[in-house]
């Protein structure tokens, strides 16, 4: 049945993506210069493909500065988000997928 077979890829395509960021940038800027999209945009990526190791090359190209590891959990991008993200939960996630298994970058 072709409807049951979207329904599975449409779980399994759930199960794997990190969250739903589609990159909109209403929650730029970031007051501690957080590239909120380009942070998540890789951690999603990395899930979906399961490549870890080739997105934390991206992330960690990613200025330093700009980095998850600078949210300081203000919270000043919740109420921009249209996919309702809580963001800086969000944003621990990346730090803590990409940081402790890939600290060699």
């Amino acid at each position: 049945n072709d409807l049951e077979l979207i329904k599975e890829v449409a779980w399994e395509y759930k199960q794997r993506k990190g969250n739903d960021c589609t990159g909109c940038g209403y929650c730029m800027p970031c007051p501690h210069g957080v590239d909120v999209a380009g942070c998540f945009r890789e951690y999603n990526v990395a899930k979906m493909l399961n490549n870890p190791a080739g997105s934390a090359m991206h992330y960690f190209s990613l200025d330093s500065g700009t980095r998850a590891d600078n949210c300081l959990h203000c919270d000043d991008c919740l109420n921009h988000c249209p996919q309702m993200i809580h963001i800086s939960e969000d944003l621990k996630k990346v730090e803590e997928f990409f940081g402790k298994k890939y600290t060699y970058f």
